[in-house]
C-alpha cells in the first residue's frame, strides 16, 4: 500500500532565473523531486534557527 503525506498550503515565491535549473539538478542527485527537496531545505533551515514545528512525514511510495 502506498502511503502519502497530504500537502494542503500552497507557498509562492519569487527567485533568480537561474535558481528553478539548480534546484532540478541537486533534486535529481539526490533521486527526490523539487518539491520534497525545497521541503527538505526549508525544515532543516528552520530547525537551524531553531523554530519549533511538526515533525515531517516523509514521503514514501512509487513514483511513476
Amino acid at each position: 500500500m502506498t502511503m502519502r503525506t497530504k500537502y494542503d498550503s500552497r507557498l509562492t515565491v519569487l527567485c533568480p532565473a537561474e535558481l528553478p535549473r539548480a534546484i532540478n539538478a541537486a533534486a535529481a542527485a539526490r533521486l527526490q523531486r523539487p518539491a520534497e527537496y525545497i521541503r527538505g531545505a526549508i525544515l532543516a533551515r528552520l530547525q537551524a534557527d531553531g523554530v519549533a514545528i511538526g515533525a515531517p512525514e516523509a514521503e514514501t511510495g512509487d513514483r511513476a
